[in-house]
């Protein structure tokens, strides 16, 4: 659906770096599949709420605003796999296999100015790559 079809999102909320996973992960077995639910839950919401019509496939472009610098741009962009399992679920796209998600890009941002960290996410319409 929609060839050249762009949609920018801005993400609120709650997504768990790889490092906060990890220690979830280690502190007990169900705490790190609570974390992912209560963030994709929240990630969920927010696609709903944007009632974006269904793409056939995707490039995604991931802004991350952070307060800091103090997490690696590694650990903070682990939350892509909640932002794409969300997307996933709420219909933005069928799946995140590879013919689905064609690709992606990562760019980070610091703005004190802000409460908490945002992530501004640029969906692409995605042509497969044979």
């Amino acid at each position: 659906m929609g060839a050249g079809r762009e949609v920018t999102v801005t993400l609120h909320g709650y997504i768990p770096t790889l490092n906060e996973y990890i220690n979830a992960e280690r502190t007990h077995r169900l705490r790190g599949a609570r974390m992912k639910k209560r963030a994709e839950s929240d990630l969920i919401a927010q696609f709903l709420s944007h009632k974006i019509s269904p793409f056939d496939s995707v490039h995604l472009g991931y802004n991350w605003v952070r307060l800091h610098k103090r997490e690696d741009k590694d650990n903070v962009s682990f939350g892509q796999k909640f932002v794409q399992d969300a997307m996933v679920k709420s219909g933005v796209v069928s799946n995140d296999g590879w013919n689905k998600v064609i690709g992606f890009d990562h760019n980070f941002s610091v703005d004190k100015s802000i409460k908490k960290p945002k992530l501004i996410l640029t969906i692409k319409s995605g042509v497969v790559e044979e």
